[in-house]
């Protein structure tokens, strides 16, 4: 019975321990098998928990697809379907790239455009990898000096206490035929019309007839009649997310060519704003998540006096096992030996290492809820994002990963957490990656992350102690191999 009970709950985890063990050949493979035991048993919490949200998530998302079918099914006519998918577009603040799809849906399904999309306006973006010309991007290069003169020069026009004069349109959602709007900017001098929306108080565009005005850009570049109507998606504070649109253009596959009804622009106006209330929503909850995430210094304070103190327990239990023979205490010898004194090198990586250690176990106490919080942000929390792509690169992720927020955001999850508890920042690093993270990470500061996202703030950390030790390491190498008379080895070449 006892053998059945042990190969029933045991015996598959220590197979894998022993084999570990037999595969790296530890010094002491006893302590080896114990921590790798209690490495496996992290891991199997955080992936038993990730695997359990996610079949919450699941459920909990089939639950409402079938109660949104049925609740369609059932609906009496078109006005209670259209109040029912009003009302669902305000439930979507945890996920904004599925608000805005179902909003380009719910457009389509419920007026007469041919085509519904949604655009957000957005912050210019920066050339994270390219250290040189970080700069040289032309009119935003010239930004800051605008900024900094102001009141010498014409001040800026404020919408509601709002400036965007250097945002830009992106369509980030669109129906079946438009799908190959989605990732797309609309320039200024393309849109004049759309941009209205940012340079007055202005609600609404309303084009009868296309062929009938002016500067109006055809993503195909065919012009055809239809009418077009914009809603600007305006929050709580006044600010101008973006727009919800549609048009009725005539083309192959459909549209009808004529103006659009007054029912049809009252729904688009109404989508638009159960849009900002579900923005609005989602903004409270990462609010609340920050209320409830203490000091990120004072948790990692707390966590690195933790890890001091283990390694302290653990160093005292090697001393008085070293003492024991044969169940006997053995003689103190005549002389102690001579403490081994560690270089400058040795000690910076150990203190590194200690705080990467601290970092780590912080890590393993962020909660799903604070992740999600990360990836609730309808466009690129500026500062964020540049920890979220240094991340991406220190696990070897490519650039054309994570050149879209909705791309990169789609990474964060519970096994996101276990790869950078489990990466290796002692050993060689890729030269073209650490450029990268050095390029996400110039200029940014702790206290404009924090601001951001205190879960941010804690994967900011994390890169940060990753960054040291692995320089540290790097510099541990070089003066090992400098010692030697083989001259200095090739890692410092990595950094510039």
């Amino acid at each position: 019975m006892d053998s059945v009970y042990l190969k029933n709950t045991v015996a598959d985890t220590l197979s894998k321990g022993v084999a570990e063990v037999c595969i790296h050949v530890p010094s002491d493979p006893v302590e080896y098998l114990a921590l790798w035991l209690l490495h496996e048993v992290d891991n199997l919490r955080i992936a038993k928990a990730f695997e359990d949200e996610r079949k919450a998530a699941e459920q909990k998302l089939k639950d409402e697809q079938e109660a949104a079918r049925k609740a369609m099914v059932n609906a009496s006519n078109k006005e209670d379907a259209k109040l029912k998918a009003l009302a669902h577009l305000k439930t979507l603040h945890d996920d904004p790239f599925e608000l805005m799809q179902a909003a380009a849906d719910a457009v389509n399904k419920f007026t007469g455009c041919a085509n519904g999309y949604v655009a957000l306006l957005e912050d210019p973006e920066d050339d994270d990898e390219d250290d040189d010309d970080e700069e040289g991007e032309g009119e935003e290069a010239e930004a800051p000096p605008a900024e900094e003169e102001e009141g010498e020069g014409e001040p800026k026009e404020m919408i509601d206490g709002f400036n965007y004069d250097d945002k830009f349109f992106k369509y980030v959602a669109a129906g079946p035929e438009n799908q190959f709007m989605v990732g797309q900017k609309l320039e200024r001098e393309q849109g004049p019309n759309s941009y209205a929306l940012t340079t007055s108080r202005q609600l609404v565009v309303d084009v009868p007839n296309c062929l009938d005005q002016e500067d109006i850009h055809y993503f195909k570049g065919l012009a055809r009649p239809g009418a077009y109507f914009a809603a600007a998606i305006i929050l709580k504070s006044g600010e101008r997310m973006g727009m919800v649109c549609g048009d009725s253009l005539k083309s192959s596959t459909g549209g009808s060519g004529r103006k659009l009804v007054e029912d049809d622009k009252d729904f688009i106006q109404e989508v638009a704003r159960a849009i900002a209330a579900a923005l609005d929503a989602g903004e409270e909850m990462r609010q609340a998540q920050a209320a409830e995430t203490g000091d990120v210094d004072d948790v990692l304070a707390e966590a690195e006096e933790v890890v001091a103190s283990d390694e302290a327990k653990e160093e005292t239990a090697k001393i008085a096992e070293a003492t024991v023979i044969d169940g006997e205490t053995a003689p103190a010898p005549e002389e102690a030996p001579p403490a081994v004194e560690l270089s400058p090198e040795e000690q910076a990586l150990k203190a590194d290492g200690q705080k990467l250690k601290a970092v780590n176990n912080i890590l393993l106490d962020l909660k799903a809820n604070a992740l999600a919080e990360l990836k609730s942000y309808p466009r690129p929390p500026k500062h964020t994002y540049k920890v979220l792509k240094a991340i991406l690169f220190i696990l070897g992720h490519k650039k054309s990963e994570m050149d879209e927020w909705n791309k990169a955001r789609m990474v964060i999850s519970q096994d996101l957490i276990i790869r950078m508890r489990e990466y290796d920042a002692e050993g060689p690093r890729n030269a073209a990656a650490w450029k990268g993270v050095r390029g996400a990470i110039k200029g940014l500061e702790e206290p404009d992350v924090a601001k951001e996202s205190k879960a941010g703030a804690i994967l900011y950390k994390w890169v940060l102690a990753v960054k040291a030790v692995s320089d540290s390491a790097v510099a541990m190498r070089a003066a090992a191999k400098a010692a030697e008379g083989g001259g200095e080895e090739e890692a410092p070449a990595e950094e510039s």
